[in-house]
Formats: C-alpha cells, structure tokens, sequence
C-alpha cells in the first residue's frame, strides 16, 4: 500500500534550495505529497507549494504583500548537491564546520510573473535536466 505521507527517514530530511530566494525549505512530517503547503519566507512574502515527489518536483506560487508574484513548476534538482554551512554559537562565536547536503530544483515550463501589473512569460525549457533555454514569451498589462 502507497502512502503519500513523508516521512523524515525519506530523503525530505534533505532540505530544498531555491536561490531566487536564498532559501532553504525543510518541510515536516506531517507534509503530504500532492497537497499545497504554505511556507513564509518574510513579512510580506510567501509561497506555496504543491511537492509531487521528495526531490523538489513542485508547482510553486510566490505572493508579495499579498499578491501573486509569480508561478511556475519546479523539475527535479539532478542530484543531491553540497555545501560548507557553520553555526553561530549563542555568543556569537562560530561553531563546527559541516558539509550541508541539499537539493536544488531547477524551473521547468512556463513561469508568469507579475510586476506593475504586467505579466512577463518566461519559458525554461530543459533537456536531460540542463536548462537549454530561457525565454521572454511576452509582455503584457494585466
């Protein structure tokens, strides 16, 4: 029997990055693939998502100050990628050096952004997972 509940023992105790934002996203047990989670990222923006697999495979809206910014689908991030990360301690003192092991999911498809009213079409079009081409499709007021 399939569940579509995760679990931290999967590969969500894995952390997702999304540059545009430099963000990190570790989502809970209690996420459910195929359903929208809300995540903030500051006072006036947030996003949500829809993860169809634990990789980074996702429909994401992105909302500042309330309005949609922009939307798209996330691919999968082609392998689990790594970085240096440290700790501050509580008086201010740098911890221990690690290795951060994270995933990176890459746009795929069209992309609708919203800025002053306008909608920008931005079409990522990838080939064995390599962004090929980026794309202005057009410009328009809203």
């Amino acid at each position: 029997v399939f569940s579509s509940k995760l679990s931290f023992s999967q590969t969500w105790s894995i952390p997702i990055y999304l540059p545009e934002y430099s963000r990190y996203i570790r989502l809970s047990d209690d996420v459910r693939l195929n359903h929208t989670v809300t995540i903030v990222h500051s006072p006036n923006i947030y996003f949500r998502f829809v993860f169809f697999d634990t990789m980074g495979k996702s429909y994401c809206e992105v909302y500042k100050s309330k309005k949609l910014y922009e939307k798209g689908y996330y691919e999968n991030s082609l392998d689990t990628l790594k970085r240096y990360s440290s700790s501050v301690t509580g008086k201010g003192r740098r911890g221990k050096i690690s290795v951060l092991k994270y995933f990176e999911p890459l746009k795929n498809g069209e992309w609708i952004e919203t800025v002053n009213g306008r909608i920008k079409r931005k079409n990522y079009e990838m080939g064995e997972g390599v962004l090929i081409q980026a794309k202005s499709l057009s410009s328009s007021d809203n």
